[in-house]
Formats: C-alpha cells, sequence, structure tokens
C-alpha cells in the first residue's frame, strides 16, 4: 500500500501527541499523590490505569510518526517496513523476569521507584530533537537530555534510559546519585538504587574499572537484558556519577569494542579528567564542568596528592596490622610519592591564586571581609577554558549556581550557547554519526537485587 505523508506535517502532529500524553501522565500520577494522601491508594486503578495506557499509546505513535518522517527525508527508493517502525517505535520496552506480567498489569512505576523490576523498561516521553542545522540539532539532544536526567517522572531514582534511534544505534542516558543532596547511609529501603552515593559512587570514583562500579555493571547487564544487540553504536550522556560511570563503560575494551561501539560520551558535571587516558580509541569526550560545581571540585580534591598520602597512609596501616609487611612497605613508598606531588602542588597553587591569597590576607588584616570573603571563594572555583586531553575535549565554563553549581540546569543553559570551535566540532560530529533524530525512550529499572 503507497500512503503519502508530508514529513514536516508529521512531525509536527507528533510533538503535539506527545505533548498531550505528557499531559495524560502527569494527571495520572498527581491522582496517585492524591489518593495516597487520603489513604485510599488503590482505588480508582482502572482509570489512573487507562490514563497511562493512554499517554503511552500516545508517545508510541508519536515516535512512529517522526521514525517514519526520519526514513522519508532520507528515502533513498527502498521501500519502508511499517512493522519494522512500529517495533523501534516501542523501544527496548517491556517488563523482566517471572513476574513481569503482573508488574505490567499494575502499571507504571511509583514515581520514587520502587524495589523489584530489575531491568523492566517503561516507555516515557519520546525524543524530539529541534534545530535546522547539525550544531543546532545536536544542542537541542544534549540540552534535552540533560533534562531529563534531572526529572523524576522521566527517570525515576533507580533507572537509567534508553533511546533507541535505529536497530544499531542507541543513546544511554545516566543519571548521578539520588542521595547527594540528603546522604543516606546504605542502600534506600524504597527502591536499593544503584545510583547510591556512599554504596557505589565514592568506591567508583578510584578507578576507570567497571570491575569497581556496580552501576556501570548494571546497566551492561540491563543493556543486554533488554536487547540491545552486539555491534551496536552508542552514544552516552551521564551526569555527576552517571559520567563517572558513562567513562568507565568507554573505557572497557570489551563493553566499548567487542560488544558495542561508544562513539561519543557526553560527561557533565563530575571530575572526569582521570578516567580519559583509559577510554577506548575512537570514542570522542566532551567533559562538561561548571567552574561554580561544588561536586567537581570536590572530586578534584579527593584525587590530589594530598588526598593520596592520607589513604596510602591508612592502607599502610591497615597492611600492617594484617602483618602483610610488603603491601605496608610499598603504600609508604606511594605516600612519599604522594607528599612530595603535594609540594609540587602546594607551590603551583601558591604560583597561580598568589593575588586571591594576597587579597585574603589585606582583607583579614584590615577587617575587610567582603574582599576577604571573595577572593576564598575565587579559590573555590576551576579555571574555567576549553582545553583539549588528546581526542577529547574538556569544557570548563562559569555557569550558574543552581544546587551549589551541580544541578544540570546550569549544564543546559551553557549547551545552548557555547561556541568554541572545539565543542562546536564535537556537537556537529554527534550529528554526523545519526544522534540528531527523534526516537523511542524507554527508562531501566537498575535496584540492586536483593541477594
Amino acid at each position: 500500500m503507497t500512503v503519502a505523508l508530508d514529513p514536516v506535517a508529521a512531525r509536527a502532529v507528533a510533538r503535539g501527541m506527545s505533548m498531550i500524553g505528557d499531559s495524560l501522565y502527569d494527571q495520572a500520577f498527581a491522582w496517585r499523590t492524591r489518593l495516597g494522601d487520603l489513604d485510599l491508594v488503590g482505588h480508582g486503578f482502572a482509570s489512573r490505569r487507562a490514563l497511562e495506557e493512554s499517554a503511552e499509546e500516545l508517545w508510541r505513535n508519536a515516535a512512529f510518526l517522526t521514525l517514519t518522517a526520519d526514513r522519508l527525508t532520507d528515502a533513498d527508493g527502498t521501500p519502508l517496513d511499517a512493522a519494522d517502525l512500529w517495533r523501534l517505535a516501542s523501544g527496548v520496552e517491556g517488563r523482566h523476569g517471572a513476574f513481569g506480567v503482573v508488574r505490567d498489569l499494575l502499571g507504571a512505576s511509583p514515581d520514587g521507584g520502587d524495589l523489584g523490576g530489575v531491568f523492566d523498561g517503561e516507555l516515557r516521553r519520546p525524543l524530539h530533537v529541534f534545530g535546522t542545522d547539525p550544531v543546532s540539532r545536536a544542542r537541542s539532544l544534549v540540552g534535552r537530555l540533560l533534562a531529563d536526567l534531572s526529572d523524576p517522572m522521566q527517570i525515576r531514582q533507580d533507572e537509567f534510559a534508553v533511546v533507541q534511534l535505529a536497530d544499531d544505534r542507541y543513546i544511554v542516558v545516566l543519571p548521578g546519585v539520588t542521595d547527594l543532596s540528603s546522604p543516606d547511609l546504605f542502600l534506600s529501603d524504597e527502591h536499593r538504587s544503584v545510583r547510591d552515593l556512599d554504596q557505589y559512587a565514592v568506591p567508583s570514583s578510584r578507578s576507570s574499572s567497571v570491575d569497581d562500579n556496580r552501576y556501570a555493571s548494571l546497566v551492561w547487564e540491563a543493556l543486554r537484558a533488554r536487547g540491545v544487540p552486539d555491534g551496536s553504536e552508542l552514544m552516552i550522556v551521564g551526569h555527576s556519577f552517571g559520567a563517572d560511570t558513562a567513562l568507565d563503560l568507554a573505557a572497557d575494551p570489551t563493553f566499548n569494542g567487542e560488544q558495542y561501539t561508544v562513539t561519543h560520551v557526553v560527561a557533565a558535571g563530575y571530575h572526569s579528567q582521570p578516567q580519559l587516558p583509559d577510554v577506548v580509541t575512537g570514542t570522542d569526550v566532551l567533559v562538561l564542568q561548571n567552574n561554580r560545581d561544588a561536586a567537581v571540585i570536590v572530586e578534584g580534591l579527593g584525587h590530589s596528592n594530598a588526598a593520596g598520602s592520607v589513604t596510602e597512609r591508612a592502607n599502610a596501616l591497615s597492611d600492617a596490622l594484617r602483618f602483610d609487611v610488603v603491601g605496608a612497605v610499598g603504600h609508604v613508598i606511594g605516600a612519599v610519592r604522594h607528599d612530595a606531588g603535594t609540594v609540587v602542588d602546594a607551590g603551583g597553587f601558591l604560583v597561580d591564586h598568589a593575588d586571591e591569597l594576597a587579597d585574603i590576607t589585606l582583607g583579614t588584616i584590615q577587617h575587610d571581609w567582603t574582599v576577604a570573603q571573595g577572593a576564598a571563594l575565587d579559590l573555590l572555583v576551576l579555571d574555567p577554558g576549553v582545553r583539549r586531553n588528546g581526542d577529547h575535549v574538556i569544557d570548563v565554563f562559569e555557569g550558574g549556581g543552581d544546587g551549589v553549581g551541580h544541578h544540570p540546569s546550569n549544564y543546559i543553559d551553557h549547551v545552548a550557547d557555547v561556541d568554541h570551535p572545539d565543542v562546536v566540532a564535537f556537537l556537529a560530529s554527534v550529528s554526523a554519526q545519526g544522534y540528531d533524530a527523534d526516537g523511542a525512550l524507554v527508562a531501566v529499572d537498575v535496584s540492586v537485587p536483593e541477594s
């Protein structure tokens, strides 16, 4: 059957359908909350589930229309397979495991996450990319994904997201920790998310190995469970612990080489410099750091020689108590090496920040606390500028202060305006690889299974 379809009109209709779907989904959860406040959990379940299913169907149809419009725009005379496009419009959604059918009947997971459903995939608002040229479309893409990272209705606390653009092209979206602003020891008893600060983010910060990063290993396992085929090309966008995880995956030659090909990584809101030398050759990385991002600054201090010296001394004591003489001696040598590095670091710091240190001293002597405080704050920000590390780009920018500089909104504003040639070239390469397209977005559960 031959069908005439205007791609421009189809995209407009699809985006309208997505907006209606968003509204229905929000209404379903608003009623969930109101009924829960009245201790009427489960009341009106059929109506609420109908709203959710209507939203999901609108999103699925919206993705189908945009996928079809994209194929028509790029048409080479090959007939389109509607069944194949409809399958792509559902992304990698689906319940996992023996009780998947039951969970499917119960509908969308709670907005705060839940304890079950590991590797379940739920359809969410599809990805729509705007812009008339490759760079503007890539800006739209990265900005939208950074917004999703901070939207708990789009990606729950125990989830990450996968956008399917083609049979062999996907975008993996990795949010950061769930308990940064309100630290909570051990795993949450509400969702057991692997995105946990003390249990998994801190241990992972010490290396670029997937073996040390439970988040990375669960994402890897989830991609296999959700049927992302071997040989697929991946772009990974991560923020905070998600940026750390993105680079750990990109540095693993089995994940990035034997099973998948990670062509691009956007790592925002993390001290990523120590990981870059380990990234597999052929992967392009854009590191984004707000110079006022407190989390990035603290992470950088954690990688300093002074911090390394403290760690080596603690490890030496631990080995000595276990009568591991060889290990203890090795850590003592490591501590001395870091001590020497600390002296060099301190010398460089004094030279680089002589003006600020002088202002602090002068302000204190003259009781001019405005001068002293301003100079002290200048010591606690990163030096802005775009630098290259091999094939990778590090963009430290003067951004906003939302969430002590760490919130993704600070990064969205920058991506929309940055015009440095190295960053623009990276964005252009993202579009050239085919990632600047609309597609189905599925949130995948990565709660840590109970042993």
